[in-house]
């Protein structure tokens, strides 16, 4: 496997009752986030986001952002520190993987149980939608479509639905 500098392991969920309708939701949206839109941004952009539980950085990711922030590679004003700290690796160049890998038929990956109440998925995305969205807008700069500058960056480039 080539070197990466972030590996990210899809968030699963454990089994939960079928009347668990907020956990099963949870399991619906990371199931597309995961197994298809992550993958989508990595295909295009070469970068993308790390989503805290089961995520792995080298060495060499955490020396770079810590180079050039002052030596806080997790930026603790943000609700998305993970989130934005993988963001900043595809700025610099440096290479991410979405690892998609069945041991005996079994996805690798986070294992965890989603929210079971409403109000505890509502507090969740609610940090989710904070963070991400407003505080990491001034972040994205176009970054999150584009990337660093490599072949697939100019196509998303040109195709991107934000202006410039």
């Amino acid at each position: 496997m080539p070197p990466y500098d972030l590996a990210q392991l899809p968030v699963l969920s454990l089994p939960s009752p079928w009347r668990q309708f907020t956990a099963g939701h949870y399991l619906d949206e990371f199931a597309e986030l995961h197994f298809k839109d992550i993958l989508v941004r990595q295909w295009l952009t070469r970068s993308i986001p790390a989503a805290g539980a089961g995520c792995a950085f080298s060495r060499r990711a955490l020396e770079t952002i810590a180079a050039v922030s002052d030596n806080q590679v997790f930026n603790v004003d943000s609700l998305t520190e993970d989130y934005e700290l993988g963001l900043k690796l595809g700025r610099h160049g440096l290479r991410s993987v979405f690892v998609k890998a069945r041991i005996r038929g079994e996805w690798v990956g986070t294992w965890e149980h989603f929210p079971a109440r409403l109000r505890q998925a509502v507090r969740q995305k609610s940090r989710w939608v904070i963070g991400i969205t407003l505080q990491g807008w001034k972040g994205w700069a176009g970054t999150a479509i584009s990337g660093p500058a490599t072949r697939s960056s100019a196509t998303a480039r040109a195709s991107s639905p934000i202006p410039r």
